[in-house]
């Protein structure tokens, strides 16, 4: 949405990505997070880019994000509107929510204990954190629904 106006932005760019349940990466940002994973650089898994609706609404169906040392969970995000790089960001996790899913899922249960929360992570301050968790909701079928508005300056 615009955020001098509140009104939903249509055909805008958003683009997330963020890491597998080993914590590792696909594409460009392999290189950065997990270089020593040569396969990931070349692939491109959880990544993805949707134009947002009438609404300013983009939807993507995705896993819950794997965790690296010394970042807390988090996913990436970019926003374009017409060819201009309005936002790039991350979005966090409530921490209770991912020590349920860490310790219940078999997908992560054999990873190591996490060494990064949100409130000491290098990129945000415990202070800023706690204004760009998700919020979430369990849908009956069983899934996790993550959203998060986006006012954007400038569009």
């Amino acid at each position: 949405m615009r955020s001098e106006d509140c009104n939903p932005i249509k055909g805008a760019d958003v683009e997330i990505w963020h890491a597998d349940t080993r914590g590792v990466y696909s594409g460009r940002a392999a290189g950065m997070c997990n270089a020593d994973d040569q396969d990931a650089s070349s692939l491109a898994f959880l990544r993805g880019r949707q134009i947002s609706d009438a609404e300013g609404r983009v939807n993507f169906l995705s896993i819950y994000p794997g965790w690296y040392s010394g970042r807390t969970v988090h996913v990436h995000l970019r926003i374009v509107i017409e060819g201009m790089e309005l936002l790039v960001t991350q979005l966090l996790f409530n921490e209770p929510l991912s020590d349920i899913v860490y310790q219940g899922h078999p997908d992560y249960a054999a990873r190591p204990q996490r060494d990064t929360m949100n409130g000491s992570d290098s990129v945000f301050s415990a202070a800023e954190a706690s204004e760009f968790i998700f919020d979430v909701e369990r849908l009956e079928i069983g899934i996790l629904q993550a959203s998060y508005t986006i006012g954007v300056a400038g569009a």
